[in-house]
């Protein structure tokens, strides 16, 4: 298994710890997560999720924020994500 897979299967499960607001008793879709993300499309997701993405940071911090994780865990370095946000001025 790939590093690539390995977060694509963990971003998965975040995911799909997330109740849907459209299906009763389901995941969270990735196109509901999508939605939620304001700027990364459902095949980008599908892409990370397969493992044949390389996600940028960026990307990691919108996902970690849909996914209400408030740290990011990299190379050992814990990253605020609310915090990266704000000095980022990204609007989401």
């Amino acid at each position: 298994m790939t590093e690539k897979e390995k977060l694509g299967i963990y971003l998965t499960s975040l995911r799909k710890d997330i109740k849907s607001s459209d299906y009763i008793d389901r995941s969270i879709s990735q196109q509901e997560l999508a939605d939620k993300t304001k700027g990364l499309s459902k095949n980008t997701l599908l892409s990370i999720e397969n493992g044949s993405a390389n996600p940028t940071l960026d990307s990691l911090i919108i996902l970690a924020n849909a996914l209400s994780q408030d740290k990011l865990n990299i190379f050992n370095i814990s990253i605020d994500v609310k915090k990266y946000i704000k000095e980022n001025n990204l609007d989401f």
